[in-house]
């Protein structure tokens, strides 16, 4: 019985932890710790032990965060309705600069094209005719992703290698 007390204690403990929120949070993870008390329900054996005291102590459980993006500046908005967006230098992943286009093209709308550049020297270069040997080596460095025709997501430069996604999907 003590044993089964403790395996219950345990699964229910791992459901709270990965159950899903209702809400959506933008906080740093959070670590919480739980610890189930003792139970004894019977008296001690004559050895002093009681063989119906169960001690569990539950694992550290960590929250995800909920979606995020980068803060950024529109830099311009062309008369076509297309954005060059600088978000400030930093590590972001594909998904963050996705959560950022589907974001823009919400609170902008209409958005026909977006491009989002981590430096301002280069978000110059980005609607320009044509650029340098020297210019085209600051895009690829500095151009993370460029939205084409409201939908479709090309990714450039360090993320390159993600290649193209469908806004939405």
């Amino acid at each position: 019985m003590p044993i089964r007390l403790a395996v219950l204690v345990s699964c229910l403990a791992m459901v709270a932890a990965c159950s899903d929120s209702s809400g959506t949070t933008t906080s740093p993870p959070t670590t919480t710790e739980a610890t189930v008390g003792t139970t004894t329900p019977a008296p001690t054996t004559s050895d002093g032990n009681d063989p119906n005291t169960v001690e569990t102590t539950v694992a550290p459980a960590t929250t995800a965060p909920g979606f995020s993006f980068p803060e950024f500046t529109i830099v311009e908005r062309t008369e076509d309705d297309v954005l060059v967006v600088a978000v400030p230098p930093g590590t972001y992943t594909d998904l963050d600069l996705q959560n950022l286009v589907g974001e823009m093209v919400e609170r902008f709308a209409p958005v026909n094209g977006l491009h989002i550049i981590d430096d301002l020297a280069a978000t110059q270069l980005v609607l320009a005719d044509s650029v340098s040997a020297e210019e085209q080596a600051l895009l690829d460095l500095h151009y993370f992703l460029r939205l084409e025709d409201g939908f479709r997501m090309v990714y450039l430069g360090p993320f390159a290698e993600v290649g193209e996604v469908i806004l939405g999907s």
